[in-house]
């Protein structure tokens, strides 16, 4: 009877070793393939970041250098699929052409482009397009800068009770007067108005 107890122990720890092998082989695999995805998501972002600083300066708009998050776990799968969940761009000290000679500043802009389809064939080669479901961008102006861009002269804008309350010079009878009111901003065709 010893001998059979004997030969069995080895088969035991034979088996439980090649249980320990096999387990430690998928944990390997496992962290490589999660190591190899935050790779392949770091490199895209970084791609996509310099680009995104390419098509600034082509538009001679200036900002520091895009911070950019692909949003989605596993990354590889969204690449081979050709559809990514959302593409976060943080542009921080943005400055742009506003049109007549001015320029739009923004200490920061926050640019989300949702459901974007980028096939890969698209990605590799650089040509085709790359379609976005939903675009949105958020960015805050401040009141120096938004007076400014309204090109009337000595144009003072505040905050007050929360409405935009602004203050102006005006000429009228060969005398100056300090007027102020309530401004209204709408976008009309693509371009922001601000009324009094």
């Amino acid at each position: 009877m010893a001998q059979v107890y004997e030969t069995a122990r080895p088969r035991r720890r034979w088996g439980r070793r090649l249980l320990i092998t096999f387990l430690v082989l998928v944990l390997i695999v496992a962290g490589a393939l999660v190591a190899a995805d935050r790779l392949g998501a770091s490199y895209a972002e970084r791609v996509i970041g310099d680009r995104v600083a390419q098509q600034l300066t082509e538009q001679q708009a200036t900002a520091e250098q895009p911070d950019v998050t692909i949003e989605g776990v596993p990354f590889l799968t969204q690449v081979l699929d050709g559809r990514y969940q959302e593409i976060k761009i943080l542009l921080t000290d943005f400055t742009g052409p506003a049109g007549n000679g001015k320029n739009i500043k923004m200490d920061r802009l926050d640019i989300r482009a949702e459901a974007v389809s980028a096939p890969l064939d698209t990605v590799r080669g650089g040509t085709g397009d790359i379609v976005a479901g939903t675009v949105t961008g958020v960015g805050t102006l401040s009141y120096a800068n938004l007076a400014e861009l309204t090109g009337q002269a000595g144009l003072k804008l505040s905050e007050r009770d929360g409405k935009l309350v602004g203050a102006a010079p005006l000429q009228a009878l060969g005398q100056t007067f300090n007027a102020s009111g309530t401004a209204n901003l709408e976008i009309t065709d693509g371009v922001v108005r601000v009324t009094f």
